[in-house]
């Protein structure tokens, strides 16, 4: 990583490390879902978004969701954790879940940001252990050294945002295979570093173990105090860290997962509210809408018109913009 070096300027950051009280978590329900129209997967250019915003994309984190930034042209200054890199391209960053990331961009910046849930992710690599082990961590690469790599992923994901936005009974064959081989491009350029050949921490380690139970089990409706005693601590220990590493109670973390998969439902199913509540656990509809109204402020009805028509709205965008 000859082409990076570390800076210090950022008012979230002070004496080197991140202030963790100010940085937002956006969550997929909220900011991240709208922007996905509930899929699982979107592709948008680095421009899109960071113009909107003068080019800086202040330290923020994503509780479900995997991210992969390619940058073709321009510059960056990256914020990992306490972490401070200068990256110019082609460069490349992979960022889990949960971790705290930022970025100061040059204005003449090109490239391509893809937002991917975080199961989908974790499914594709199911096979490949090693590979999925590897993008646990945040990872900027330099690409200058590797010049074929950096043709495939850039051809990979060029492919990848056409296929997007193509609707057709194949999309979701070909959103795969185009991220496989861009996750595969990747891998080939990245060396696990010494000190993560050792045992994560502990805390860290068990709030993804934890994660991971709920991802099997929200459905089940679990008592909190369940998954403490599936993990061997206490239910207020569980809490306590869940709120260290996530910024979340380890309520909020199953809620928010149940309202993850509600909305999914609701967008991309005809089910009706009595059967979505019956496929993510509740026995009593009505229970359900208030418990939906509670998290998101909207009832699962008002959820689903609004992603409909936000569907609707962006067809017509498009439609337009081809005419012109």
């Amino acid at each position: 990583m000859d082409r990076m070096r570390k800076e210090q300027d950022n008012p979230n950051i002070h004496g080197g490390e991140v202030n963790v009280r100010r940085i937002p978590t956006f969550v997929l329900y909220a900011d991240e879902i709208d922007a996905m129209q509930a899929d699982w997967l979107h592709v948008e250019t680095i421009q899109a978004r960071s113009r909107l915003h003068d080019y800086r994309i202040k330290p923020h984190r994503h509780e479900h969701l995997f991210q992969i930034l390619y940058m073709r042209e321009g510059e960056a200054q990256l914020y990992a954790g306490e972490d401070v890199l200068v990256l110019a391209a082609p460069a490349v960053v992979t960022m889990p879940p949960v971790e705290v990331h930022g970025y100061d961009f040059s204005a003449d910046v090109e490239g391509v940001v893809v937002t991917i849930l975080e199961r989908e992710v974790g499914a594709m690599l199911e096979s490949a252990p090693a590979l999925r082990d590897l993008f646990r961590a945040p990872r900027p690469v330099a690409l200058v050294d590797w010049p074929e790599q950096t043709e495939r992923l850039a051809a990979s994901l060029d492919a990848l945002m056409a296929a997007s936005t193509q609707p057709g009974p194949a999309r979701n064959l070909l959103l795969k295979a185009h991220l496989s081989l861009a996750l595969a491009a990747i891998s080939e350029t990245v060396t696990p570093r010494p000190d993560e050949t050792r045992a994560a921490g502990r805390s860290d380690l068990l709030v993804r173990r934890f994660r991971g139970l709920v991802e099997d089990h929200f459905r089940d409706h679990w008592p909190i105090g369940a998954y403490a005693t599936r993990l061997g601590i206490t239910q207020t220990h569980l809490n306590r860290l869940c709120r260290e590493v996530l910024g979340l109670s380890a309520l909020q973390v199953v809620n928010r997962r149940l309202v993850i998969e509600a909305r999914r439902l609701l967008a991309f199913t005809s089910l009706e509210v009595k059967e979505i509540a019956g496929e993510i656990g509740f026995d009593d509809a009505a229970y359900f809408t208030r418990f939906f109204r509670r998290e998101t402020g909207r009832t699962p009805l008002t959820s689903r018109a609004e992603m409909v028509g936000a569907a609707v709205e962006g067809g017509m965008a498009e439609t337009r913009a081809g005419r012109g």
